[in-house]
């Protein structure tokens, strides 16, 4: 069968396209599918071309719209059989970009979104539009430094309950509203002296946009910049906040949640089973949600669901078909 061309990008910086598409090709290879990678990173614009040319079947990871318009154009005039992953929210951006979203799902062969709020427009533009979120199930995990484990394990010390976040950039939506929400929780976390907030940040642009806006950052909220494991910072905390205007699917919660740690996700897209959602992060009682998620959590019933079967599902099919 044809190979499947996989175009994206992988770590390092983190970010949440670039961790799926590293443990698609990970599951990929140890499953023995056949495919080729193309990383973005380290490909010249010659070099893309020549692979788009060359292969028949290809499955794009970009949260640029114009490039994804820009690769379906060039699928349809080539006959190409071409799968985009919508990594966010479908309609997120102002009305240009959301256009040219539109525009590349109508001239894909498979629009793959993230949640059901984004299916229904999706299919409005493509009958072969699929929700297959991009969560999958990773065995590689890479333990932190002793200095960052000892640091977090002292926080047990001082505080009585440790939560976590992250954001891959200080980043806003299309209203000017912070996407991570971190600053709010932030400011939140002034009203919990035996609470600490464990921001993981790669880009280090958090900790200058908080002494920013806040004049200095709050005692009991620890930015983490750096290139970390997220799955081994949830080892030393007891919640997950996923604080978030926007979302299409998140890692981070279907990996605490196999974790067996608490989630408090805010309501802005549909999420995973097990989830205690809120609306508005400033109102709620952070301590007592994360205590009634641990007395109501049964673990037995939480499921996550890999992706990865999925997508080798949708290849072998669109393989047979060409």
């Amino acid at each position: 069968m044809k190979p499947v061309l996989i175009i994206g990008k992988v770590p390092p910086p983190v970010g949440g396209v670039a961790v799926h598409v590293a443990r698609l090709v990970a599951g990929l290879s140890a499953k023995k599918q056949n495919f080729y990678f193309c990383n973005l990173r380290k490909t010249t614009p010659v070099h893309l071309a020549y692979y788009l040319i060359r292969y028949q079947i290809i499955h794009l990871h970009t949260s640029n719209p114009w490039f994804q318009l820009s690769v379906a154009v060039f699928s349809r005039i080539f006959s190409k059989t071409l799968m985009i992953t919508y990594h966010g929210n479908w309609g997120r951006y102002h009305a240009l970009k959301n256009l040219a979203v539109r525009l590349s799902a109508r001239l894909c062969r498979y629009p793959l979104v993230q949640n059901k709020e984004s299916l229904a427009p999706a299919l409005s533009e493509n009958p072969n539009a699929r929700c297959i979120p991009v969560y999958i199930a990773s065995d590689d995990k890479r333990l932190l430094p002793e200095s960052v484990s000892g640091m977090l394990t002292r926080l047990r010390l001082t505080y009585k309950y440790v939560f976590c976040t992250h954001a891959w950039n200080v980043a806003f939506d299309k209203y000017g509203r912070e996407i991570y929400g971190i600053s709010e929780l932030a400011a939140h976390l002034r009203q919990f002296p035996r609470s600490v907030l464990v921001v993981a940040d790669p880009s280090g642009r958090y900790r200058v946009y908080l002494e920013k806006i806040m004049g200095k950052v709050p005692d009991n909220v620890l930015i983490m910049q750096g290139s970390f494991d997220f799955r081994s910072i949830l080892d030393h905390c007891d919640g997950f906040i996923r604080n978030t205007t926007t979302d299409g699917s998140c890692i981070s919660i279907e990996e605490a949640l196999a974790q067996h740690k608490v989630v408090l996700a805010s309501n802005a897209v549909s999420r995973s089973p097990g989830c205690r959602l809120f609306s508005d992060v400033s109102t709620i009682n952070l301590e007592w949600e994360l205590l009634e998620g641990m007395r109501a959590a049964d673990w037995t019933k939480v499921e996550t669901v890999s992706a990865l079967d999925s997508l080798i599902t949708l290849y072998k099919t669109t393989q047979l078909a060409v």
